[in-house]
């Protein structure tokens, strides 16, 4: 049996009138001993079957048992038949509904033609979904006027109920917009169903009798304790709102946040203009799955770059593939301007690009090879990946745990940088802040910004030394005799510029001073925060 459109052909009750017998005989499937079907298939062994009875031929292990000589064919080995099906599909038939009346003769492969373009007997299918009717053509078009499964729209004003002919009646009697007539002697006045019963209780023709007044009473009751239900529930909304105002500024005090007018430009979504050919993004661009495991490397950035007025920026990435323990997953940031650039790499591998990955817990700091850092990575564990825009480092999380600074910093104040995901394998999804981070970024805020004055100490003694360290190299290659003069002249060299650079650093604070009393004053559209610009200032120095 064959289903073409509204059609099925079967093949079982066609009657053929070929005359040539032997050649009718040889296109006969061995099973069911009737001509080939349009869809039939060759088996490895030569032998031509319907391709309806191949389920039948199936052993307990998926392969395919041919009848006639027992040879097994796997189901991937079977190939469809053409030659001998088109043979077959000239054979003469009689129409099916000959019986009622038709008279065509012809091939079975213009039997469908016949069908849909000249049969008066065939039966349609009607055009409507759900309806179970069939006729003839000549019947349908009148059928279909007055079909119950028809698309119905109501039409009277501002009602938008949309269903079919068979619920019309039903929906008249509750539509609220139909016109009904005031039942009122000598008042003609038609009302929408919805109003009639502000029009009766104003209608010059009503009997204002105790019934009425009974009515009325019960009618107005009726309202006033809706009000005032209505009245109850805005308020316990409005309780509500005020305290959840009252913990966004508790929460605002200790963890600056930026303003709405602002919301705009900060990540919110996977970028699917920015991303390799072997990421899938799904879950309206929140879900990246690498589509080609172990072939290629994919990656996918945001779709904006993190806000620049934020001392600390945090997201988190959940693994939720299958695999545990570790998977070849990078996550982190990058600072690219070209587009080009951004796709095929992992965090970390390039300039500008900075990673955690997750197959040996190395972190990558601009660089081809990694370091040490944390363990490694894989299904169910979330991942969280901050910022710090004081200290300019990159730090991550574990499972809502702490793991610290990765080594390096991001040595371009004035980079723009876009949290960025690599892959191999598996699925990942993000959290841009739509949900509540595992990690706790808000009692940790406090502690972060802490930090980020010994991390400047840090790198401040690690470039004196390195200083050090040269000059040294340059003491051992002069003059001995004169190593004692240069060591003297040295001293007073560093002692200059000892003093030049506590300038410089008094300078660049001034500065950054500056700015920053627009992005933390008080009075400041950007954000709100308890930290005044003296505590930010004593933070900083720390």
């Amino acid at each position: 049996m064959e289903n073409k459109g509204d059609f099925t052909i079967k093949y079982d009750e066609l009657e053929y009138i070929e005359e040539n017998q032997e050649l009718l005989e040889k296109l006969c499937c061995p099973i069911c001993k009737l001509p080939y079907q349009s869809s039939s298939v060759r088996l490895k062994c030569g032998h031509i079957f319907c391709k309806e009875h191949i389920n039948d031929l199936l052993d307990n292990l998926n392969n395919i048992v041919c009848v006639i000589d027992n040879n097994v064919t796997g189901i991937d080995e079977i190939k469809p038949e053409t030659i001998i099906t088109s043979t077959a599909d000239t054979l003469k038939v009689k129409c099916p509904y000959h019986r009622q009346g038709c008279n065509w003769e012809d091939s079975r492969s213009n039997l469908l033609g016949h069908w849909k373009n000249s049969c008066k007997y065939v039966l349609f299918n009607c055009s409507y979904p759900n309806c179970p009717y069939k006729c003839v053509k000549d019947k349908l078009e009148e059928h279909e006027k007055d079909c119950q499964w028809k698309p119905y729209e109501c039409s009277y004003f501002k009602c938008t109920f949309k269903g079919i002919v068979k619920d019309k009646e039903e929906h008249e009697k509750v539509c609220q917009w139909k016109l009904v007539k005031c039942p009122n002697k000598d008042c003609n006045v038609e009302v929408a169903r919805c109003k009639f019963t502000e029009h009766k209780w104003k209608c010059p023709n009503q009997v204002r009798d105790l019934n009425f007044l009974i009515e009325k009473s019960a009618y107005l009751h009726k309202v006033c304790t809706s009000q005032y239900r209505k009245l109850e529930y805005l308020k316990r909304r409005y309780e509500m709102q005020q305290k959840i105002l009252e913990k966004n500024e508790e929460l605002y005090s200790i963890f600056p946040i930026y303003s709405l007018h602002l919301a705009t430009a900060i990540p919110r979504h996977l970028n699917p203009m920015e991303k390799s050919p072997s990421i899938e993004l799904s879950e309206d661009n929140m879900c990246a799955t690498h589509l080609n495991p172990g072939q290629e490397v994919g990656n996918v950035i945001s779709n904006c770059h993190i806000p620049t007025y934020q001392d600390i920026y945090y997201y988190e990435v959940k693994i939720i593939s299958e695999k545990k323990g570790s998977q070849e997953i990078g996550i982190g940031f990058c600072g690219y301007n070209d587009s080009a650039s951004k796709t095929d790499i992992m965090p970390g591998w390039k300039l500008n690009s900075w990673g955690y990955h997750g197959d040996n817990g190395n972190s990558y700091n601009e660089k081809g090879y990694g370091t040490d850092y944390g363990p490694t990575y894989g299904g169910g564990d979330v991942i969280g990946c901050g910022y710090n825009a004081i200290n300019r480092s990159i730090f991550f999380t574990k499972n809502g745990e702490f793991l610290g600074y990765i080594k390096g910093t991001v040595w371009n104040k004035h980079i723009k940088l876009y949290p960025m995901i690599g892959m191999n394998e598996g699925k990942v999804k993000v959290n841009f802040g739509n949900k509540k981070f595992m990690f706790n970024i808000e009692e940790s805020y406090q502690d972060l910004l802490k930090s980020s004055g010994n991390k400047k100490v840090e790198l401040r003694d690690d470039r004196n030394e390195e200083l050090r360290s040269e000059s040294s190299e340059e003491i051992g290659e002069n003059n001995p005799n004169e190593q004692e003069d240069d060591e003297e002249e040295d001293d007073e060299e560093d002692d200059d510029e000892d003093e030049d650079d506590e300038d410089d650093e008094d300078e660049e604070y001034n500065d950054h001073s500056d700015s920053e009393e627009y992005l933390y004053d008080d009075n400041s559209s950007m954000y709100d925060s308890s930290l005044s610009l003296n505590e930010m200032t004593t933070l900083r120095l720390q």
